[in-house]
Formats: structure tokens, sequence, C-alpha cells
């Protein structure tokens, strides 16, 4: 619960810190980036815990268990850092870099 508070203050925080950048964007802009970031997480918790944890549930080792779940996390979370760019890209229109 503690962790579900510190993540609204942060948000508050950075809300409150970059104010005059989010109000150059229009409504639609900022409801597009939260409808994409929320289904990009929603992608990747879903791929981690349901497919990792029933792709691992068949290794015998616990190590190795441990060895391939992150291996499933890197895999997951790259690519989904790489299209949560380019969606941004496009959303705010901004240069690429």
């Amino acid at each position: 619960m503690s962790g579900v508070i510190l993540l609204l203050l942060y948000a508050a925080y950075g809300g409150w810190k970059y104010r005059e950048e989010i109000r150059r964007y229009t409504w639609q802009q900022k409801g597009a980036a939260v409808f994409v970031f929320i289904g990009l997480i929603a992608i990747g918790t879903f791929l981690i815990y349901v497919v990792g944890n029933r792709l691992v549930a068949f290794l015998p080792w616990q190590w190795l268990q441990l060895v391939v779940f992150f291996v499933i996390v890197v895999l997951v979370l790259y690519p989904i850092r790489f299209v949560l760019a380019k969606a941004m890209v496009r959303i705010f229109h901004l240069s690429e870099e």
C-alpha cells in the first residue's frame, strides 16, 4: 500500500514540476498517452506474469527458473520501452532522439 502512495506522490510531484509543459498539450494527446501507457503496462504484466510463470513452471531447478524468468522479463520490457517511446513521439509530435 505504501508503494502505491509513493507512486501517486511521485506522479503528483512530476505533474506539478512540469505543469507548464503539460498545459501545452491537448486533452486528446494527454488521454492517448495515458491510454498507451496503461495498455503497454497491462500487456507487459500479462506476458511476464502469465506467460513467464507458465514457461518456468516446467523447469526442474529453482536457479534455472530464476535465470529464465529474468531473461523473460528483459525480453518483455526491452521492446515495450521502444514501443512506448515511438508512441509518445507520434502522439506529441516530437523529434526522435
